[in-house]
């Protein structure tokens, strides 16, 4: 079972993504909210290590966040940042509105595993599944994904 968070401002959209990524079984959605301040602050809440090795990194019991692009206060990039430094096995997944190759470069460049349109399902599913995967993905309509 793979644990999801999902941090999009509007909340009709944020229960589209929900539903989506249920469909999948073996996606649990665990928690949503509507922008970054608060997904960094639950992440950190939730987070937890190995009481038998305390050099063990803490991280939260979730597998990948599902981060809007462009978010109130803390923008998603900041966000993918943030997640990267503080806990670097966790994955995450941008959805953007905007389809600008250099929104992708800087995602990914800033440690998203995936970007995806909004709009696109099966994108959604896919670019989830390859993050859990340790692969990158990119919706087909913004080309291939950049090396590196």
């Amino acid at each position: 079972m793979a644990w999801l968070a999902i941090v999009e401002d509007h909340g009709r959209y944020r229960q589209v993504l929900r539903d989506v990524l249920e469909q999948a079984p073996e996606v649990e959605v665990v928690w949503d909210c509507a922008d970054g301040a608060a997904a960094l602050d639950r992440l950190a809440a939730d987070a937890v290590g190995d009481p038998a090795d305390a050099a063990a990194p803490v991280s939260p019991p979730i597998d990948v966040v599902v981060v809007d692009f462009s978010l109130p206060g803390l923008s998603g990039l900041q966000v993918v940042t943030e997640v990267g430094r503080r806990w670097p096995t966790l994955r995450c997944v941008v959805v953007s509105g905007h389809s600008r190759r250099s929104y992708v470069e800087q995602s990914l460049a800033a440690g998203a595993m995936a970007y995806v349109l909004k709009g696109s399902p099966a994108d959604l599913r896919a670019a989830v599944a390859a993050a859990l995967a340790g692969h990158r993905f990119v919706s087909a309509r913004l080309g291939p994904v950049p090396e590196g």
